[in-house]
Formats: structure tokens, C-alpha cells, sequence
């Protein structure tokens, strides 16, 4: 018989393990954005985009959009988190930004294998 502390280990360990692991995030190296690309577990995924806003940062990496990634990424989309300014690597201020920096992370998250 299994004691109730290691029932709910074992279920929370279960439950830790389901939410965590169906897909899996990268950095991409992008020139002047914050890049970051969320993949589940199947093939030819079709690519959604989330832009940071007037905020600044990376918005669609915060815990707070976090629900709604995941559903699309349960649905069998990849999904993008770019932040163009005031994210690591990127502009302070939201002041000549080149679309072309956008263009080019997302043409980088297509060739992802």
C-alpha cells in the first residue's frame, strides 16, 4: 500500500512531468530581437507569431500569456516570441526599429529543425 505522501509525490511528480514536457523552447540568435521559439512534438508545425507590444520586453514569454501559448502549441502550432525593443539584446527604446530584424527571426524560426 502506497502511504498518502508518496501518492501525492508520485501525483504531483505525474501531473509536474504532463504539463512541463510536451514542448520544448529555443533561443534563436537574431540580430537586434529576443527570439524565442516554443515547439511541441509533431511534424510540420505551422508558425504563429506573437509581437511584443507598446510595453516593451517580450510579452509572449511572460507566465501571463503562458495559458495561451500552450494552447497553441497543444494544437499542433509553433509558436514565436519575438520582443523588438527594451528585451535582452534589442533597442531601449521603441525608436527605428528595422522590420527587417522581425522578418529575419521569423525566417529563422522556419529553418528550425
Amino acid at each position: 500500500m502506497i502511504s498518502s505522501n508518496k501518492l501525492q509525490f508520485v501525483l504531483f511528480l505525474f501531473f509536474f512531468t504532463v504539463t512541463t514536457t510536451f514542448y520544448a523552447q529555443e533561443k534563436l540568435q537574431t540580430n537586434n530581437t529576443e527570439a524565442i521559439l516554443y515547439v511541441g512534438k509533431s511534424e510540420n508545425q505551422p508558425l504563429i507569431v506573437g509581437l511584443g507590444g507598446s510595453e516593451g520586453g517580450n510579452a509572449w514569454t511572460s507566465n501571463y500569456w503562458k495559458a495561451t501559448r500552450d494552447q497553441f502549441i497543444k494544437k499542433g502550432y509553433a509558436f514565436l516570441a519575438i520582443g523588438y525593443f527594451n528585451a535582452p539584446e534589442t533597442p531601449k527604446l521603441l525608436e527605428k526599429i528595422a522590420i527587417e530584424d522581425i522578418h529575419n527571426a521569423i525566417v529563422k524560426a522556419t529553418q528550425n529543425k
